[in-house]
């Protein structure tokens, strides 16, 4: 027997990927340089077609289909902008969430490590 998941927990579902999404475009926005900026719907709208793209071509982490639509998407700005602000947003979006887990599964591993040191050196007592 499978339980449906109550009304909220679905509510909180289907709002967390949009959410994140709209922050993952935010990250792109912001990075993109002030002048000529197309404004946040525009980078949304990119965001989300070279996300689309990136996922039915089953490229590793999208690398080079969201490079390449978001070059042909924004024509207007210059390449070396477009491709910092997608540097930025790979550096915020994957590699700093992966250096944050890193330290958490390196301090996990070092307790559990000092924890069966410790417990070798002081066997229990009869």
């Amino acid at each position: 027997h499978i339980e449906s998941p109550r009304l909220g927990i679905v509510a909180r579902q289907l709002l967390a990927s949009p959410l994140e999404l709209v922050c993952a475009a935010a990250i792109i926005y912001f990075a993109l340089p002030a002048e000529n900026n197309p404004g946040f719907l525009v980078v949304l709208g990119v965001f989300l077609a070279s996300f689309s793209l990136a996922l039915l071509s089953h490229a590793p982490g999208g690398l080079g289909v969201l490079e390449v639509t978001f070059l042909a998407a924004m024509p207007e700005l210059p390449a070396s902008d477009v491709l910092a602000a997608l540097i930025v947003f790979r550096g915020f979006y994957l590699l700093l969430p992966f250096a944050l887990s890193l330290l958490v599964v390196l301090g996990f591993e070092w307790t559990q490590w000092k924890d069966r040191r410790d417990a070798a050196n002081n066997p229990p007592l009869p």
